[in-house]
């Protein structure tokens, strides 16, 4: 996903460490760019990617960032679960 910021990115964060897994937000093709109103903002392509927690996590992911966000982009571009709510509509639909 195309992402733009005023404050230069990280290209690896690791937003949370939770029950043996990490999430991770990735970031590549990082580009300083000039607003309209001449404000320095950042465009760069951004992805989350949730992996086994593990000792030496950020080195693990700087040595497999390509094979990290082309997962990441892949589990973007399924389509999301439907919700409870959503099901049961769709149930209700039928039985109609």
């Amino acid at each position: 996903m195309r992402s733009q910021s005023a404050i230069r990115p990280d290209e690896i964060q690791v937003r949370k460490r939770e029950k043996g897994q990490a999430l991770i937000r990735l970031r590549r093709d990082i580009v300083e760019t000039t607003s309209e109103g001449g404000d320095i903002l950042y465009d760069y392509e951004e992805t989350n990617v949730s992996i086994a927690d593990r000792r030496g996590l950020v080195s693990y992911v700087e040595q497999f960032f390509d094979d990290l966000f082309a997962m990441g982009l892949e589990e973007e571009s399924k389509p999301r679960p439907k919700t409870l709510e959503e099901r049961l509509a769709e149930l209700e639909s039928i039985v109609k």
